[in-house]
């Protein structure tokens, strides 16, 4: 059992000063100290890292939001639905982060919502009247998004077997997210919600599980940072825009996304599919992984030689 795994965590008295046991009637109960929120074990699934994809790159937007005065009874606004089951460990039950449009009225201040009318999924996109040529090509790619999630191909799968694999679906929704970004920097109202399946995205959105966001057109890179603690080596991930290093909103879920602990609701779309597995792996771990020295250099190195490689590793 992998509570009872805990390989070179005892010293020779046979006491531990990263583990607490205790005795739970005929048996007893290994876990981690408070201190230590996790550490590397022999054997765990670490991300694949191999910087074979092609990385985005920088580029002035050429969509600025516009100030003019909205002339129809509603506006459409775009929301970022993230999946808060990313941080299950079977990619294939993962459902991906995407966007969907929003019909919404606003308030006298013309710029916060009075009331959200509904959801526009594919299913309304005959009936969904783009309020610009920006808008057209959003929604199309809002579409194709919503016809690659999990939700989607599970409903429509004749046989009962999903046609696309996960890595499939992740790197066609990437590509998409690659589209939609330039054109979202332009738009005046986005927004974020999280969601627990995309069944319940339907008819008309409520308004306190949804909070205005921002899309930011820098592109940011991950960066590595090795601390070593004695008896152990900490290995954190944080990331850099315009040469300035945040570390990462302590709740963020987002597949595809950097935000920052000081700014959560401002997005960054990372630069790959690879760099969003090795982002929603150290999230799951609050973005910071323990390794004992004794597995660093028996078990651990390969992986941190192939960031060190591809990423840069900064030691401390």
């Amino acid at each position: 059992m992998d509570n009872f795994y805990w390989p070179d965590f005892f010293d020779a008295t046979g006491k531990s000063k990263f583990l607490k046991i205790e005795n739970k009637e005929n048996t007893f109960e290994i876990k981690l100290r408070t201190k230590y929120q996790f550490f590397y074990k022999p054997g765990l699934a670490l991300p694949l890292v191999s910087g074979k994809y092609r990385v985005r790159k920088s580029e002035v937007s050429r969509y600025t939001t516009t100030s003019k005065p909205i002339k129809e009874p509603y506006v459409i606004a775009y929301c970022l639905l993230d999946s808060l089951n990313l941080r299950v460990q079977n990619q294939e039950n993962k459902e991906l982060t995407l966007l969907i449009p929003i019909k919404a009225t606003l308030n006298q201040d013309q710029k916060s919502f009075k009331s959200m009318l509904r959801y526009l999924s594919t299913s309304d996109s005959h009936k969904l009247t783009a309020q610009n040529d920006d808008q057209y090509v959003l929604n199309n790619i809002c579409n194709e998004m919503w016809k690659n999630t999990l939700f989607y191909h599970s409903r429509n799968a004749k046989t009962g077997i999903l046609s696309k694999k996960y890595v499939e679906r992740n790197l066609t929704q990437f590509k998409l997210w690659e589209q939609a970004f330039p054109l979202l920097t332009g738009q005046k109202f986005v927004c974020y919600q999280q969601f627990y399946g995309l069944r319940y995205i339907k008819g008309k959105p409520t308004k306190k599980d949804i909070s205005p966001c921002e899309f930011s057109p820098e592109i940011p890179t991950l960066k590595f940072f090795l601390k070593d603690k004695g008896d152990y080596y900490r290995l954190e991930i944080k990331f850099a825009v315009n040469e300035k290093t945040f570390n990462f909103a302590s709740h963020l879920t987002a597949h595809y996304f950097a935000a920052s602990d000081i700014d959560p609701k401002r997005f960054y779309l990372l630069r790959s599919p690879e760099d969003a597995e090795l982002v929603s792996f150290f999230a799951r771990i609050n973005f910071s992984l323990p390794v004992l020295k004794k597995h660093y250099h028996s078990h651990f190195k390969v992986f941190a030689d192939k960031i060190r490689r591809i990423y840069g590793i900064k030691e401390r």
